[in-house]
C-alpha cells in the first residue's frame, strides 16, 4: 500500500488537473502544494479571527457611511495573500484548486468563508475599472443566492447600497471634457465628485457587509491571477487593492512572479518620480540619488500592498521531492512492468521515469544522471510535466519495441517546451 507521503501525479489527465494527486487509490486526492495550502488556510483562520474580534459593521451602519467632521474612516484593512511563483509554477491551477475545496472537501472551520470564482484581469475586455469587475462578481454570487432563498428586506438594503456607490464608480473612469463649463459649474463638480470620491471606500464597504448577510457567511474570499502578465493592468489592481479592496471581512488571493512585480512597480515609479526633479544623467549623484528613492518607492509600495508576512510560495519539484516521494501515473507505463512499482502496474517514481528517459534516449550513463536530473527538477513544474506527459504519449513508429523513450521524441519534446515551435523537422 501506498505510503502518506507518496503523491501521484495522474497524466492520464489534462494536466490543467495536475494539482490533484491521491496517496491511495480510493482517495479522493489532495494538492500538490501541501505547504502552501496548510499556509494560506492558517493565514485565513488568522484574519478570520481578527475580523471577528475587532470588526463591528453596526457601527459603520449607524454612520450612514458618510464621514462626520472629518473624523470618520471606515475600518482598513490589508488582507492580501500573495501567492509567488515563477512563470508555469502551476499558480493558476493552485488557486483553482484551493477555491474547488470549498465546495468539497474544506475544513470545517474555514466552512464560513465564500470563495467568488476566479477572477483574471487580463481576460476582461469590457475597460472598465477593475473595482467594477470585482462588484460584478459579488453582485453575480448575491443574486445566484437571492434567486434560491430570497429575502427582500436584505436584498433591498443590498441594491440600496450599490446605487450609493454609483456616483463614485463614475469617477473612476470619468472622461468628461470639463472644458467646455464654466467655473462656478467645475466648482460645484468637483465639490460633488470629492465628496462622492471620499465616500466610494465606504460605501464599498456597506455592500460587502450587506452581500455576506445574504450569503450567511462571515468572511468573502476573492482570488485574482495572472495580473502580472499585462503590465497596464497590474497598476490598476494594485491600486484598487490598495485603496478600495480593504474590508475587514474580505480576503483577496493575488498570484504572481514576485520579480515581475517589482519590476511593473520600479517602472511606475520611475515614470511618476520624472527625470526633471534630478540632474541630468551626467551627473552621477544625482542619477544615484533618484535611483535609491526610486528602489525606496518600490520596496515600501510592495511591502504595503503585498504584506510580507501574508507572501506564500509555491514550491518546486526538487525541493518537493525531499519530501514526498512524488510518482507518475499514467496507463501506457503499464506496457511496461520493468519500470512501474510491483504494486500499481501503471505507476513510477519520478526520478527513476525521469533517469530511464534520459538513459534510453540519450544513452547516458547512470553515473551521469544526477546532474541532469538536478536540472529537470528545477524546471517549472508546467515544463517538466509536459515533457514527460509528451515523452509517454509519443506514438513509437519502428525501432526497438523494448525502448519506451526514444531520442527523437525527446529532443522534439524539448524543443517544443523551449522554443515553443511546433512541428519541427527532424
Amino acid at each position: 500500500m501506498s505510503s502518506s507521503k507518496d503523491i501521484v501525479l495522474d497524466l492520464n489527465r489534462p494536466l490543467s488537473h495536475f494539482h490533484f494527486s491521491s496517496s491511495h487509490k480510493d482517495s479522493t486526492g489532495q494538492l500538490l502544494q501541501i505547504r502552501a495550502i496548510e499556509r494560506i488556510d492558517d493565514l485565513i483562520r488568522s484574519i478570520q479571527k481578527e475580523a471577528s474580534a475587532a470588526y463591528n459593521p453596526q457601527e459603520m451602519n449607524e454612520c450612514n457611511g458618510e464621514y462626520h467632521s472629518g473624523n470618520f474612516h471606515p475600518t482598513r484593512s490589508n488582507n492580501t495573500i500573495f501567492v509567488d511563483g515563477d512563470r508555469g509554477a502551476g499558480k493558476t491551477t493552485f488557486l483553482r484548486a484551493y477555491l474547488d475545496r470549498f465546495r468539497t472537501n474544506s475544513p470545517i472551520d474555514l466552512k464560513q468563508v465564500h470563495p467568488i470564482p476566479l477572477i483574471d484581469p487580463t481576460l476582461i475586455s469590457t475597460h472598465q475599472h477593475f473595482l467594477v469587475d470585482i462588484i460584478a462578481s459579488i453582485v453575480k454570487e448575491v443574486n445566484k443566492k437571492s434567486n434560491c432563498c430570497l429575502d427582500e428586506i436584505k436584498y433591498s438594503e443590498f441594491k440600496k447600497n450599490l446605487e450609493e456607490m454609483a456616483g463614485g464608480l463614475k469617477l473612476l473612469k470619468d472622461s468628461d471634457n470639463q472644458k467646455q463649463y464654466d467655473a462656478a459649474w467645475f466648482l460645484n463638480k468637483a465639490i460633488s465628485s470629492s465628496t462622492r470620491g471620499q465616500s466610494l471606500e465606504v460605501c464599498f464597504h456597506k455592500v460587502i457587509d450587506s452581500a455576506l448577510t445574504i450569503l450567511g457567511k462571515e468572511i468573502i474570499l476573492i482570488a485574482i491571477d495572472d495580473v502580472d502578465t499585462k503590465t497596464t493592468k497590474a497598476n490598476e489592481v494594485l491600486e484598487t487593492i490598495r485603496c478600495y479592496l480593504t474590508h475587514p471581512r474580505m480576503i483577496i488571493m493575488l498570484s504572481g512572479d514576485f520579480a515581475l512585480y517589482s519590476h511593473i512597480v520600479r517602472k511606475n515609479k520611475e515614470d511618476e518620480l520624472g527625470e526633471t526633479n534630478f540632474e541630468s544623467k551626467k551627473d552621477k549623484v544625482g542619477v544615484e540619488k533618484r535611483g535609491r528613492l526610486v528602489e525606496t518607492l518600490q520596496l515600501q509600495y510592495l511591502s504595503k500592498v503585498l504584506p510580507i508576512e501574508q507572501r506564500v510560495q509555491l514550491e518546486k519539484l526538487d525541493s518537493l521531492s525531499k519530501e514526498y516521494n512524488i510518482k507518475i501515473k499514467h496507463s501506457r507505463l503499464a506496457d511496461f512492468p520493468e519500470l512501474v512499482d510491483d504494486l500499481d502496474e501503471d505507476v513510477i517514481d519520478l526520478k527513476k521515469l525521469i533517469k530511464t528517459m534520459f538513459s534510453q534516449s540519450l544513452y547516458i550513463n547512470n553515473r551521469h544522471q544526477d546532474s541532469h536530473l538536478s536540472f529537470i527538477f528545477s524546471q517549472p513544474v508546467r515544463t517538466i510535466l509536459q515533457t514527460l506527459k509528451s515523452m509517454i504519449e509519443w506514438e513509437k513508429v519502428g525501432g526497438n519495441e523494448s525502448q519506451q523513450f526514444h531520442s527523437t521524441a525527446f529532443k522534439q519534446t524539448l524543443y517544443n517546451n523551449y522554443l515553443g515551435c511546433y512541428p519541427l523537422r527532424i
